[in-house]
């Protein structure tokens, strides 16, 4: 996977980067203390060589904090989130196992929050074609059409 884009809110002070488009080579530039080190810090959540937790007392902004857990919003803050592209290869393994045409793109959204301290994955994905290619595979024939009607991988369980 090829990093896309990412987009950090309410890290350290950071309340709200916007997107963050990168490319194959690209460079932050700032005055000390603009936040490079917490955009990169906050980058390194979503894929560290060592667990690294998300420190709801070290990293949301102080200032915020007791107010937004008394407000609630401390719950549903997502700091980090970043869009990667899969490459060619990821691609054609996924359809491989899942048939081709069950992503509907190549792009994959990871976030992570200070709640479960939990990725959160998503992709956009063609579950009623996920639902066919399974049946024909794997369905009898017998209940096939029973089973059809499924709009979800859940339904279908």
């Amino acid at each position: 996977m090829r990093l896309k884009s990412f987009h950090v809110r309410l890290f350290r002070n950071i309340l709200d980067s916007g997107p963050i488009n990168v490319a194959d080579t690209t460079c932050l530039v700032g005055k000390n203390e603009a936040g490079k080190s917490a955009l990169i810090s906050a980058l390194h959540r979503l894929n560290p060589a060592q667990p690294t937790p998300m420190a709801l007392l070290d990293e949301y902004p102080r200032w915020l904090k007791k107010e937004h857990e008394i407000s609630g919003e401390i719950k549903s803050a997502v700091p980090i989130s970043a869009t990667y592209t899969l490459e060619e290869s990821e691609l054609r393994s996924i359809e491989e196992k899942f048939g081709v045409g069950v992503l509907k793109q190549a792009d994959v959204q990871i976030s992570r929050n200070y709640t479960d301290d939990k990725f959160q994955i998503s992709t956009d994905i063609d579950y009623k074609r996920f639902i066919g290619l399974f049946l024909d595979e794997h369905a009898s024939a017998s209940i096939r059409d029973q089973l059809s009607s499924a709009q979800t991988s859940t339904q279908l369980v």
